[in-house]
């Protein structure tokens, strides 16, 4: 009985660990505003268009 709960104990404990793990670095790269970052483009005036013949 009592291996069977340190099996139990070592199974629970493995998961746990392994659930850390994935939930730290199941994202990766982090996700970080950085990546929608838009800097400020100038402003252009649009060129105006032709008229067709």
């Amino acid at each position: 009985m009592k291996e069977t709960m340190q099996q139990h104990l070592h199974t629970v404990g493995q998961k746990a660990i392994q659930n850390v793990i994935r939930h730290e670095y199941g994202d990766w790269p982090p996700k970080s505003g950085g990546f929608y970052y838009q800097p400020h483009r100038p402003e252009k005036p649009l060129p105006k268009p032709q008229d067709k013949k």
